[in-house]
């Protein structure tokens, strides 16, 4: 059982250099025994050589927008290769995506998109997550991810296992939630309600999936931003006038929506509702509900390390992208119930193991059955 949230956090960072370096974790996971010849008929006995496909939906931070800028007229460029649900680029020592990881275990998977573009082009592949998308865009995405899945020839549809990844209410909260006007879709009731559409969607169309939940993040912690350039003053206005504009909502209040939006699609899933076939299931992985990146000294003091950040101060670079990746990644390992709510990573990389297997669900919390 995932216990609901209570409201707190904090963030401190400043504008990013101009150029970083790959976050790199070994992941020191052998990859044979995860790979089984026969693949489970059970989503609850999944282990990571049996996906085949894999997949994602969101906005700008699932399209890897900026992750590699260095100027913030780029960060508009999708760089999809790198995104921490849906990328592929390259090995995952120098790109940890999950896709690069579960490449480890499953040398055949497809659906990771490379290189940059949008949602429509070639190599974005499976990842259909589009910039500036709301939560309302969700059922839409759903039916499009469906739908490019099952005209795929490389794969097959019925048989082979699925694994997407959701995200998304970050320009709810940001752009739409101080307005009076229309208020209830861009609630944390409308949150849901739409999150439960595409789901319901994906679960009616789409056979053997797990689908990794992920609660929005905590958008309030950018108010705390300190040091930031003009450049990137101009974009927090752009990007959140919730927080930074004349209608903006004080941290607080829009601490107690970020929440709103957390607790309902942990309660939407804890109800069970993706929990009546063996071979699909959803499962809330909570590490960005108390988010913060990692702090480094400075002349100031200590601060948040800038190098996870793009030229915006808004978006994620590629090395804040990793971080996501990992932390995902453990989450998807550890116990439901105890699993981690932040980003860092303590202890290195999970694996499964031979007395824990299976990634962790509902109906099998420790990963054993």
């Amino acid at each position: 059982m995932i216990t609901l949230i209570s409201s707190s956090g904090s963030l401190f960072f400043s504008p990013g250099p101009k150029s970083q370096k790959p976050l790199k974790q070994r992941l020191d996971c052998p990859a044979g025994y995860s790979q089984p010849y026969e693949p489970p008929t059970s989503v609850h006995r999944l282990r990571p050589g049996d996906i085949r496909v894999v997949g994602a939906m969101g906005d700008s931070l699932t399209a890897g927008n900026g992750a590699f800028s260095t100027l913030i007229i780029d960060v508009k460029r999708n760089y999809r290769g790198v995104s921490w649900s849906g990328g592929a680029n390259g090995h995952y020592l120098t790109t940890f995506t999950l896709p690069n990881v579960l490449k480890h275990f499953s040398h055949h998977l497809v659906g990771g998109s490379t290189g940059s573009g949008g949602p429509e082009t070639p190599q974005s592949q499976f990842n259909v997550a589009k910039a500036g998308a709301l939560h309302m865009a969700m059922p839409r995405q759903a039916h499009a991810l469906v739908n490019r899945m099952r005209r795929d020839p490389r794969i097959d549809f019925q048989n082979d296992w699925k694994m997407v990844t959701l995200m998304i209410g970050g320009n709810n909260l940001c752009s739409h939630v101080c307005m009076r006007k229309n208020f209830w879709p861009h609630s944390p009731h409308g949150h849901a309600t739409f999150i439960k559409e595409a789901l319901d969607i994906l679960h009616a169309n789409m056979p053997r999936t797990f689908v990794n939940l992920v609660p929005v993040v905590d958008v309030s912690v950018l108010m705390d931003v300190k040091g930031k350039n003009l450049p990137c003053q101009i974009a927090d206005n752009v990007l959140c006038p919730c927080l930074f504009g004349k209608k903006r909502l004080g941290k607080r209040a829009m601490r107690h929506m970020v929440t709103g939006y957390q607790n309902a699609v942990i309660q939407l899933v804890e109800s069970g509702r993706y929990d009546t076939r063996e071979d699909f299931t959803v499962v809330i992985q909570p590490f960005n509900v108390e988010s913060k990146l990692p702090m480094v000294g400075s002349q100031f003091g200590m601060r948040a390390d800038p190098t996870f950040m793009s030229a915006d101060c808004f978006h994620l670079s590629q090395r804040g992208h990793s971080l996501m990746a990992q932390a995902l990644w453990n989450n998807m390992l550890e116990p439901v119930g105890h699993k981690s709510w932040d980003w860092r990573i303590m202890g290195g990389l999970r694996c499964p193991t031979d007395s824990n297997p299976f990634f962790t669900t509902r109906m099998n919390p420790d990963g054993r059955r």
